[in-house]
């Protein structure tokens, strides 16, 4: 995601708007709110006679940036419409962090299938998942 992309929207009035309706917006603000509307949301402002049209474009940009920044960070990702519960907290595709995933795959191994990426394991990480201490034994039987 483009940081210079983020500053420019987080510039934008927003707070303003959302009482004054667009004309807290001016030109170049509301030319930005269009390229973006089309670039990250895939459609164009919506062709209404409304004051906020907008301010709620730019809201779901906001939102959609806020969303995609938050599911990149995590490597392990549930597929859509997936809930998994590890006592009496709930997780999804959205809240789920890398910790809860490891966590639950290790209680659940057959879980694997509810997730629609898991990074591959290093060959560290491997080696301390199948436990190091095995190869020693192994070295002390010869």
């Amino acid at each position: 995601m483009n940081s210079e992309l983020i500053k420019r929207i987080q510039s934008l009035p927003v707070a303003q708007a959302m009482s004054a309706g667009d004309s807290a917006f001016s030109e170049d603000d509301r030319r930005l709110i269009e390229e973006e509307s089309r670039a990250i949301l895939g459609k164009n402002v919506r062709e209404c006679s409304c004051k906020n049209r907008y301010s709620d474009a730019l809201l779901e940009i906001i939102s959609k940036l806020k969303l995609s920044r938050n599911m990149k960070e995590h490597k392990y990702m549930l597929k859509g419409g997936v809930v998994i519960w590890i006592g009496t907290d709930c997780y999804t595709r959205h809240n789920i962090t890398d910790k809860v995933a490891k966590q639950y795959l290790k209680m659940h191994p057959d879980a694997e299938k509810l997730f629609e990426s898991i990074p591959e394991q290093k060959e560290d990480d491997k080696g301390a998942a199948e436990g190091d201490g095995d190869t020693s034994k192994e070295d002390n039987k010869e």
